[in-house]
């Protein structure tokens, strides 16, 4: 996955419906009193952390390979 041939074929706006809720449940629940989050909240939270890494190593690794031709 964070290889730069296995990245060409990713479409991030398949995680647009993903996002549109995620923004929901931070307008209901992110300046929650308790502290408490739902647990799907949790999940999309480290969804699109592990997205924005995977993206970051494929953007340096892209970045890198045009030095090396």
């Amino acid at each position: 996955m964070f290889c730069s041939e296995g990245m060409a074929g990713v479409q991030l706006g398949l995680l647009k419906p993903l996002w549109h809720l995620y923004l929901k449940l931070m307008s209901k629940h992110g300046e929650s009193v308790t502290g408490i989050r739902p647990p799907l909240m949790l999940a999309l939270t480290e969804l699109f952390l592990a997205v924005e890494i995977a993206a970051e190593v494929w953007l340096t690794v892209s970045q890198s390979s045009l030095f090396i031709l």
